[in-house]
């Protein structure tokens, strides 16, 4: 099977150049299902090479010797390579790569993902289209309302393919003016025996702020944007304390689809012990636009619940549908198998809210059923895929996504024993 075609000659052959040394060779084991444009890693945990050497990928089909695009990404103190299966990839299939050391980087292709600084935070661009904005400067709220909503280090606009807005910040008419498109804090917690909100800080009791760009990379696998946040307690007073430190990680993944999927991540680190205590939201909350009502959206998930029936049940995923002045949209959010208390229970805002308009909230809410505690010196990770499509997606389609979300292919690296 060829899985794509290749434009140039140097990049497809049989014949191994004379400054490679191979590795070893690594299984793509596909699994029980079907996929399409499949993005996997492989850990580089015992694999050194001098800094004048790379690594480089061939997939070997048939005759064929095809380089391969990768990304070399340390994460969480480990190296790893990102890839795309491209094409189609079938169940039951494996597909062969050959890791080679060489002497000179291999052509590789452009990335379509681009990240500018731009109006008080970084964006994102898919082929030239804005998918997010991650604000690292403070938004303030409406003029005439009081300063303590303000806030930073959240997603908004986040937008669809076809440039509908998905997302909202508060304006003069807004409610809840503490919701601010994505973004992830912990209503009810307990810090030095006090307990603290840094959900909603208009109470003055605790907020999430931008402290610092980490990295900021474009590459042709994805483009990643990685950030430090702090939880702060008693914000703008004498006894303001940093609570925890968060890094954050969003990938938009280069992909040959019109879709946009993105990768967020979250990774807590408590400067002293924190109690997240049982509450019925707080976590990884999407607010969306106030364009979307009971009357033009759809809300389902995993569990196969609506808006009215979701509410407080666990679920691997959530689509929300709706139409949008540019056409339909769909957005599906999935929680990560690894994270705590997965399968995540919800908080999904009822078709009834907000005076019966059906606005539109959801939260993934891994402590709406228990407490969770952060021991200073531990790091604490949640993870979770957005994908974001120009048509309405169906449930069938939605746990399709979800399974090669959570069940990535099997990889296997058989290295070669070598002596030189």
């Amino acid at each position: 099977m060829l899985v794509f075609i290749c434009l140039f000659a140097a990049n497809c052959n049989n014949i191994h150049k004379t400054d490679e040394k191979i590795i070893g060779y690594i299984s793509v084991d596909i699994g029980d299902f079907d996929r399409t444009e499949s993005v996997v890693s492989i850990l580089l945990d015992d694999i050194t090479y001098a800094p004048d050497s790379v690594l480089a990928l061939y997939e070997l089909d048939g005759n064929e010797r095809v380089l391969t695009d990768v990304q070399i990404l340390t994460d969480h103190d480990k190296r790893y390579m990102h890839w795309i299966l491209h094409g189609d990839s079938q169940q039951g299939e494996k597909r062969l790569y050959e890791l080679v050391l060489e002497e000179s980087t291999p052509a590789v292709g452009q990335s379509s993902v681009s990240i500018i600084d731009q109006d008080g935070g970084r964006v994102f661009l898919f082929n030239g289209k804005k998918v997010l904005k991650y604000n690292t400067q403070t938004v303030y709220p409406p003029p005439g309302v009081d300063t303590s909503y303000k806030r930073s280090g959240f997603i908004h606009p986040l937008y669809a393919p076809n440039q509908a807005i998905l997302t909202r910040t508060p304006d003069s008419t807004s409610d809840h003016l503490h919701h601010y498109g994505i973004w992830n804090a912990w209503k009810k917690t307990q810090f030095r025996g006090e307990e603290i909100d840094f959900f909603a800080p208009q109470f003055g009791q605790g907020t999430v702020r931008h402290a610092n760009v980490i990295s900021q990379i474009e590459g042709s696998v994805f483009s990643n944007l990685r950030v430090l946040l702090e939880h702060i307690a008693w914000q703008d007073t004498e006894k303001e304390a940093l609570a925890m430190r968060e890094q954050r990680d969003i990938k938009v993944y280069n992909l040959a689809q019109d879709n946009f999927i993105m990768d967020i991540s979250f990774l807590y680190n408590p400067v002293e012990p924190l109690l997240i205590e049982e509450f019925r939201y707080a976590g990884f909350s999407f607010r969306a636009t106030d364009y979307w009502t009971k009357d033009n959206t759809n809300i389902f998930t995993s569990g196969g619940f609506d808006r009215d029936s979701g509410d407080g049940e666990r679920s691997e995923w959530c689509v929300v549908t709706g139409e949008t002045p540019e056409g339909p949209v769909s957005i599906i959010i999935m929680g990560n198998p690894v994270n705590y208390n997965h399968p995540e229970p919800m908080r999904i805002w009822p078709s009834d809210a907000e005076g019966g308009s059906g606005k539109v909230f959801v939260n993934f809410s891994p402590t709406r059923n228990t407490n969770w505690s952060l021991q200073t010196g531990n790091n604490y990770l949640l993870k979770y895929r957005l994908l974001i499509a120009d048509r309405i997606i169906d449930p069938e389609e939605a746990e399709s996504v979800w399974k090669e979300y959570s069940t990535p292919p099997q990889l296997t690296l058989d290295k070669l024993n070598r002596h030189d």
